[in-house]
Parts: structure tokens; sequence; C-alpha cells
């Protein structure tokens, strides 16, 4: 036999230099961790969480009132797959003990032959961590099963129903991937590239809202980013800047709005703002300013129907 090739019969998962512990330790420990690493951030952590909770009871209310509900084992459930899978990249990371074992399943494995080599682990203040996070440890999902089988690490060991449902959850976060990318780059993004982003991220999740194959626990979710998300658009709708610079981009203009579902009407309406704001910034003769006392009318975006 060559020396160099590992079979999983000579790989030893079940002893380990951590303590036993079970799933709510795990989830308990990875909480704490992640309440450090936000221990300078001046109330953030504690802003984002209060708004997610109400966001979250929002949208759990809304969907029950809709025929779709979740009980409250299938709610621990899914709050326990991302400090799970958290916890173990973190886990395997931190203990040379554990990450020899890993690179030797890794190695073993002949399905694994690409460039993923390690669990990515989840960084709360990095851009798309929670994704990287978790395509990895799907990626690596017979790996990580054997990690965890008959181990200290069993409190890590995600279950049949948290698998199916993280490979869902994997799909609603690639529809975060390019906005998220877009406000990571290191020049500022323009309006006239977040606006249209913004629409495709709200066409996606409304898709996923509407899949009558997605698990109720994915309708709540999409359910409350959507609520998330219509919060942002409130608020820049009445601002017509937004309005004037897509109007004003060379490849946008007025066809923008035509094409993401705006009426005849709306439009006049967009257009009559431009030409409005037009006129009294750029024009200076006072009297033709003066003439134009007419309200300033705000167009809304048509915003779509989920709740």
């Amino acid at each position: 036999m060559d020396p160099h090739t590992i079979t999983e019969s000579e790989i030893i998962v079940d002893s380990g230099d951590e303590l036993p512990m079970d799933s709510e330790q795990a989830v308990s420990e990875e909480a704490e961790v992640n309440l450090n690493s936000f221990s300078e951030d001046d109330g953030k952590e504690l802003h984002d969480n209060i708004a997610v909770k109400t966001f979250r009871g929002k949208a759990i209310q809304l969907m029950k009132d809709d025929g779709i509900s979740i009980d409250a084992s299938e709610h621990r459930m899914a709050m326990q797959i991302f400090p799970q899978v958290a916890g173990l990249a973190r886990k395997v990371h931190d203990s040379t003990t554990l990450k020899e074992k890993f690179d030797a399943l890794v190695l073993a494995d002949p399905e694994l032959k690409g460039t993923p080599k390690v669990l990515e682990r989840r960084v709360p203040t990095r851009w798309n961590s929670n994704l990287n996070c978790l395509q990895s440890h799907i990626y690596f999902q017979e790996v990580v099963k054997q990690l965890t089988v008959g181990s200290d690490l069993k409190g890590f060991r995600l279950s049949e129903e948290q698998w199916n449902l993280a490979q869902e959850v994997e799909e609603v976060l690639l529809l975060f991937e390019s906005f998220t990318l877009l406000f990571s780059m290191k020049d500022v993004p323009l309006v006239v590239e977040a606006l249209p982003e913004l629409e495709n991220l709200e066409l996606g999740l409304l898709a996923v809202w509407k899949d009558e194959c997605a698990s109720n626990v994915i309708h709540v979710a999409a359910q409350a980013a959507l609520l998330v998300l219509d919060k942002y658009s409130v608020s820049t709708n009445d601002r017509e800047v937004y309005l004037i610079s897509i109007v004003m981009c060379p490849d946008r203009k007025l066809k923008w709005f035509k094409d993401h579902g705006c009426t005849t009407q709306q439009i006049k309406e967009i257009k009559k703002i431009v030409i409005k704001w037009w006129k009294e910034t750029y024009i200076s003769d006072k009297s033709s300013s003066s003439q134009s006392s007419e309200p300033l009318v705000f167009f809304y975006f048509p915003k779509f129907i989920y709740y």
C-alpha cells in the first residue's frame, strides 16, 4: 500500500481534545463568540438583533394569517443551523488535531478533488460570510458527517432535515450575493447601479415567497426579507434624486421604468419631476422659477403585493 494513501477505516474521528457538547451547548457557545466579535461595534449587533426579531415576528404572523406556520421545534431546528455550521468551522480552524482529521477525511474522499480544502469560517462583519460558510459546509457534507458522528463534535452534527433546509437557505442567500458584492467594492456604487440590484433582489425574494415547493421556514424567511426590503424601498421612494439619477443615466432613461412595470401615467409623473427639477436647478430666470408653484408630485415605485 502506498504510504501516502489513507483509507476511511484508518481515520479516527471519535476522539479529540474537546469536551462533548449537545446542539444547545454548541449554539450557546457560538452565540457567545459572535457577541465578543461585536464588542466594539457601538451597539450595532444589538440594533440588528432587535430589527431581525421584529421583522421575523411580523413575518411569522403574516404567513400564519396566510395559512403557513412553523411550530416551536421547527423554529428551533432552523435557528440552530448557522451556529452549528459556523461553530464546527471555528472548532476545526482552532484545533490542530481536528484540522488533521478533517484534512485526512478530505484526502480520502475521491469526490473532493476541487479547489476548496477548508471549512470557511463565518465572520459576522464580513460581506457574504454566511453564504460562504454555508456553501463550504454543504460542499464538505460527507466529510462533516464523518467528522461529527460518534465524536465529541456531535453537538455540531446537522440532522437530515437541517441539511435539506441548509440547501434551501443557500439558494436564497445566492440572491443577495451580487448585491452585497456591489456594496463591498472599494468604489461606492452609483444609485443607478444600486436600484436595479434592489429590484432584482425583490423579484427573487418574491419568487421564493411564491414557491409552493419551498419549506415553511423558507416562506417565513422570504417574507421577513421582503419586509426589510420594503422598509428601505419606502425610505427611498420619496426622494426624487433616485428617480432623476435613473432618468439621466444614458443607458436607462425613462425606458428603465417602462421595462420594470411602471404604467404610462407613472412614467409621465416621473418626467414631470425631472423637468421641474431641471427648471428649478438650471434656469436662472427667477420669473421662470416662480411660475412653477405646483406642489411636487412624488412618484412611488410599484410595489408587489406579498402580504
